[in-house]
């Protein structure tokens, strides 16, 4: 069974596994998230069709260009309209990088968002950073609603793995809390849920952008 702390329902998100049609509108936008690897880690590119997880780039390279160059060829190849950029650390300067690199290639019209995931959410009383907000809103409760589809997602186990990896906790405020990174490499003998990541991220609507979406979708008024 789950362990109480689990963040994601392990038969919540099975039900999201198994294909069902879909109409057109459903699979819009097309959106990208990155989680930008350092040293050992992958960056990790996800995709997504409106409701529909879809393909995946990955690399792993210390140079922020090679990792920019990934990121503008897999919006060449899937059309996305924006990128959804984990920016804290080493991610900044990759979004300057993409934006010029998309501009070089005519694709200026290409939204890049630097998304802050360490920084406060949009429920900062419930969330103790958007890291929080994002895992809590995109991977536990639209799995629990069926919101997002996974059939289609490129490495099903891997991504199953990953989504299931992370542990919550309550910080001092009684806040949701993501367990770190750090940690979840040192439980599981160096393993890190960067598709998971790059896979959430693809899913989640800056305030900016669409936040009647995102406000639907954190209150389950998404179909």
């Amino acid at each position: 069974g789950d362990r109480s702390d689990q963040v994601i329902p392990t038969a919540a998100l099975d039900e999201c596994f198994l294909a069902e049609p879909r109409a057109a509108a459903e699979l819009l936008p097309v959106v990208l998230g990155v989680d930008v690897g350092g040293g050992s880690d992958l960056t990790v590119v996800r995709e997504r069709r409106g409701m529909r997880a879809g393909r995946r780039w990955a690399l792993r390279s210390n140079d922020p260009e090679v990792a920019a160059r990934l990121v503008v060829d897999a919006v060449k190849a899937s059309g996305a309209s924006s990128v959804n950029i984990d920016a804290n650390g080493v991610g900044w300067a990759l979004c300057g990088l993409v934006r010029v690199g998309l501009r070089a290639a005519g694709l200026e019209h290409v939204t890049v968002h630097a998304v802050m995931v360490g920084e406060a959410s949009s429920q900062p009383k419930v969330y103790a950073n958007l890291k929080a907000e994002i895992w809590w809103v995109v991977g536990r409760e639209a799995s629990q609603k069926r919101e997002w589809d996974l059939s289609q997602t490129a490495e099903q186990a891997k991504v199953r793995e990953e989504l299931l990896m992370p542990r919550y906790l309550q910080d001092a405020k009684g806040r949701i809390l993501i367990e770190p990174k750090d940690d979840i490499r040192a439980r599981t003998g160096g393993e890190s849920p960067d598709d998971a990541d790059a896979l959430l991220l693809s899913f989640f609507v800056p305030r900016d952008a669409q936040s009647a979406y995102w406000e639907a979708l954190s209150k389950g008024r998404m179909r």
